[in-house]
């Protein structure tokens, strides 16, 4: 009996600890972390998720038992939704910097000059606040503890984004190959995608723009039409 106690309690700990890790990676990659200021503890996370969920219960409840039950996990869901929400917006906003960023250190390892000085410059190309403060962490764990695999690896855990992804294999593949002009002259296929896809969202920005544009003049028009067959009617009806 107890060691069947043991193993439960082991395997309760062990459920637990890869909860509070994913949670804590979920909290990092999703940008989170950066929009407090703070690393957020994995245990208040949840219990702010359960806070929301409870809240939606007790408006639920002056429907229906139903509705409680369903707006407790609309509610305890709806911190993660928003934070993928606000992660898939930093991507798109990201892709012009990471471009940016290629093209710097291109330049520079052109120019015979090591990654770890180039980074500065990459810095100061980019302008997305979270990125920008990345790459700033990543710049001074570098200079203070000098392990550049090390700083790479907590940079890329920062983002959820394939460009960032990307970013980080060829950086460490270039240090560890020590062929930094070489992979940089190789990533030309990938900056070809990064700029496809930083205009495909241009365009596809513009387009939703011009259909926002174009649906207010609708709605003023329609506006319009209904106060001016209102005044007729009222109009009328005073004749009458």
């Amino acid at each position: 009996q107890q060691d069947e106690d043991k193993t439960v309690k082991v395997t309760a700990d062990k459920e637990k600890s890869e909860h509070y890790t994913k949670v804590r990676t979920f909290l990092s990659q999703s940008g989170a972390d950066y929009m407090l200021k703070t690393q957020i503890n994995p245990v208040y996370y949840d219990l702010f998720k359960t806070a929301i969920g409870a809240a939606g219960a007790v408006v639920g409840f002056m429907i229906n038992p139903l509705a409680a039950i369903l707006l407790f996990f609309a509610g305890f869901k709806l911190p993660d939704l928003t934070l993928k929400a606000s992660n898939k917006a930093d991507n798109k906003a990201i892709m012009g910097d990471i471009k940016a960023v290629y093209d710097t250190l291109n330049i520079k390892s052109q120019a015979g000059v090591f990654f770890s000085t180039s980074l500065p410059e990459c810095y100061k190309s980019v302008e997305n606040g979270r990125l920008k403060a990345a790459l700033y962490k990543l710049n001074t764990d570098i200079k203070l503890k000098g392990d550049i695999v090390a700083a790479i690896n907590d940079f890329q855990q920062k983002f959820k984004s394939d460009y960032i992804d990307m970013f980080c294999v060829i950086i460490l593949q270039a240090l560890e190959s020590g062929q930094t002009v070489q992979i940089m002259n190789d990533m030309s296929k990938q900056l070809v995608n990064i700029r496809k896809a930083v205009e495909e969202e241009k365009k596809s920005k513009l387009e939703r723009d011009v259909i926002t544009v174009q649906l207010l003049i609708y709605i003023a028009m329609i506006g319009v039409i209904l106060f001016y067959l209102t005044s007729i009617i009222g109009g009328l009806s005073s004749i009458v």
